[in-house]
């Protein structure tokens, strides 16, 4: 028989894993508890952040057929008025797509970058800007077909803009039907 505490203790954890997993796969930035509309704009720490998920006539949608492509938008524009360095290894960006906890696929499926860290610059009010056409990774020999259901889409910033954590956008629901 197993002792008390360990017990007790496995039954804390097995809960905090169950209460925890319910919002695995949605980022905490800022005071947001739900997915928010499509498209998204706001600033954050003088960077103005635009997401949206767009049909192919590039129209804000979030109802698709199976097997559609759709577009991921993610735009960033430097408005603090003056050049912020960054540092990057591989993407500033990762796109995902989730239905509940569980990663579907992202921008970076199949792809590998090297370690090296490169120093980019962001002049004043210039935008850097990842259009993923969805659901599909860029590597050609992975087609990607979601199946009917409620799916989420969200951007993970990797990188710091002139020493600052730029907030990420909140993740966007999209149907499949």
């Amino acid at each position: 028989m197993m002792n008390t505490a360990i017990l007790r203790s496995l039954k804390l954890l097995l809960l905090l894993l169950f209460l925890g997993g319910c919002d695995l796969g949605v980022p905490v930035s800022g005071s947001h508890d739900r997915p928010e509309s499509n498209p998204q704009d706001f600033t954050s720490h003088g960077f103005k952040i635009h997401f949206a998920i767009t049909d192919s006539l590039d129209q804000p949608n979030t109802m698709f057929g199976v097997g559609e492509d759709f577009y991921v938008n993610w735009l960033l524009t430097n408005q603090t008025g003056a050049e912020q360095v960054y540092y990057h290894s591989g993407p500033i960006v990762f796109l995902e797509i989730w239905q509940g906890d569980s990663l579907v696929i992202s921008n970076v499926y199949g792809l590998a970058w090297v370690a090296d860290v490169l120093r980019d610059t962001i002049d004043a009010q210039q935008t850097l800007t990842v259009r993923w056409r969805a659901p599909n990774p860029v590597v050609p020999w992975h087609r990607v077909i979601l199946h009917p259901g409620l799916y989420c889409a969200q951007a993970s910033i990797r990188t710091l803009f002139g020493g600052r954590e730029v907030s990420d956008p909140m993740p966007i629901e999209f149907t499949i039907r």
